[in-house]
């Protein structure tokens, strides 16, 4: 199981597709929902198996779906958080 943030592009896709060609269960974790879908659609043509989950790498709360999809469980946020973040807008 690998979760690659910023999967939609650059780096972060060629090392979500690399991980893929291993044959690995990939998290594609990325802002960019459109480019995200897409790298998860290539992971899995690469043979890969692959789930899309947004996130916003300036809020850390936003990763949870992206740990709670690599533990097996549902990329929904779970109703309890474990910690709280400050938002993008406090500063």
């Amino acid at each position: 199981m690998a979760v690659v943030t910023g999967a939609a592009s650059g780096i972060g896709r060629a090392t979500a597709l690399l991980f893929a060609l291993e044959g690995a269960k990939v998290v594609v974790a990325d802002i960019d929902e459109k480019k995200g879908r897409q790298t998860a659609q290539e992971v899995a043509h690469a043979g890969g198996t692959a789930t899309f989950v947004k996130v916003d790498g300036l809020v850390g709360e936003s990763y949870l779906p992206a740990y709670c999809a690599s533990k097996g469980g549902s990329s929904s946020s779970p109703r309890r958080r474990p910690w709280s973040t400050p938002s993008r807008e406090s500063g």
